[in-house]
């Protein structure tokens, strides 16, 4: 398609919430949400991965990086400190191989910066010594993790560099428990924010961000091919003729990518996408949306191990924010008309994964006035959409959620504290 966007809604326009987000026999079903987290702690900015066996490892901020594994039958680990107690640590992430070994990174102030730090966690029940892995004479902040089945990660994150702020991102090799030195992934002599790592099991990874380089700020990107411990040279995704940001990237198990990121020129904001076919060149970018409002829309992108992918950003609509997505088949067809996943009330920052059976699960914060409630709904692979479901508890106000594939369900955790509660906790759902 164009630029041209076909807006479709389940409900009218004149129909109320309360209706669109009555059950209904298309409705997907999740679990009950269950806490995660003590009842006695702050708990904030979860993080999940997966294991082929269905294995849940889940990691979060609590004065501390803590980590609880969710079994496939249901039951839970203990909580475990993967981290020193600390009031500076934050931004959690992990990342866990098929095989259930896992790697966990955090930022965290030593002496006088904040650096980035990493922990291994093994299937067998181990932890690894903690690392430090930026140096220590700047701040370094928002890492990124990705795992491959052979052990082999790649770790990355921002650091200033006063005045300019740059990409970084080390490699562990297969089969290591050292990495190699750091690289400036990003042009030092410009500026480069907002980056983010995509890598499947056989270890290809494609990094992209944000870079300005003093005219425009553009997409760019470097990749890893699996099994060599280098980075590759630096790509522009984005058009020089109009301003990009905020980028999202995935990939599948053949190495095929999709970067979605958002653009402002003379007409205004709207979101675009660009992919590659197995580790072929990138090809032209396509338009997945027209003008979408005042503010930037915040593209995220997910695909499946087919290679289907679903892409899903906001917009402000007279009164309100709106989550809308678009799916791109698994034949590598352009992506397709546009979706209005949140119905009349405003919606945010959504996230989302596509299935084994084909099926989108869209996951966002949405706000009913007084606070936010999670909500979902489903796209199915034969394309009818599911009403709304709304995930967190009643009265919770939640935190933007992580959602990611389990086997043929989808996993979501979010932070959220009930009213009368004195503490923000984690909770988990599972789609079935």
């Amino acid at each position: 398609m164009g630029n041209h966007t076909v807006r479709l809604v389940a409900c009218s326009a004149a129909v109320l919430f309360a209706l669109c987000t009555a059950p209904g026999a298309a409705s997907a079903s999740f679990t009950a949400p269950r806490p995660i987290s003590p009842s006695n702690q702050f708990s904030s900015t979860p993080s999940v991965g997966i294991a082929t066996d269905k294995t849940a490892i889940v990691v979060w901020n609590a004065i501390g990086i803590k980590m609880r594994i969710v079994h496939p039958d249901g039951s839970m680990g203990p909580v475990r400190d993967v981290s020193s107690s600390d009031p500076t640590v934050r931004d959690p992430q992990v990342a866990v191989a098929p095989n259930g070994d896992a790697l966990i990174v955090w930022g965290i102030y030593s002496s006088s910066h904040f650096v980035i730090q990493a922990r291994s966690w093994t299937r067998a029940g181990q932890f690894g010594p903690v690392v430090t892995l930026s140096s220590t004479d700047q701040n370094a902040e928002k890492p990124l993790v990705g795992i491959a089945s052979d052990g082999s990660a790649v770790v990355v994150w921002h650091r200033y560099d006063n005045p300019l702020s740059v990409i970084q991102g080390r490699i562990r090799p297969a089969g290591r428990s050292f990495f190699k030195p750091v690289v400036d992934l990003s042009v030092s002599s410009q500026s480069a924010v907002n980056p983010q790592l995509a890598i499947n099991p056989a270890g290809h990874a494609v990094i992209v961000w944000q870079n300005d380089n003093g005219t425009r700020s553009t997409i760019q990107a470097r990749l890893r091919t699996a099994k060599v411990n280098s980075f590759g040279e630096v790509q522009d995704l984005s058009v020089i003729t109009a301003d990009a940001s905020f980028p999202a990237v995935a990939i599948t198990s053949d190495g095929s990518a999709t970067a979605v990121w958002q653009i402002i020129d003379g007409a205004g904001f709207r979101v675009q996408a660009r992919a590659r076919s197995g580790l072929n060149a990138f090809g032209s970018p396509q338009f997945l949306s027209d003008v979408v409002g005042i503010s930037g829309p915040l593209p995220q992108i997910a695909v499946n191990a087919a290679g289907k992918a679903v892409a899903t950003w906001h917009r402000f609509v007279t009164d309100h924010w709106e989550v809308d997505a678009s799916i791109r088949p698994a034949d590598g067809a352009p992506f397709g008309t546009v979706q209005v996943m949140s119905g009349q009330k405003s919606g945010q920052n959504a996230k989302a994964i596509v299935n084994g059976l084909g099926h989108a699960v869209v996951v966002w914060p949405y706000n009913n006035g007084t606070i936010n409630r999670l909500a979902e709904r489903t796209v199915y692979s034969g394309g009818g959409l599911t009403s709304i479901q709304l995930l967190s508890p009643a009265g919770q106000d939640t935190t933007p959620p992580q959602i990611t594939p389990r086997g043929n369900k989808a996993f979501v955790v979010w932070a959220g504290r009930p009213p009368g509660d004195a503490y923000r906790r984690i909770w988990i759902s599972e789609g079935q």
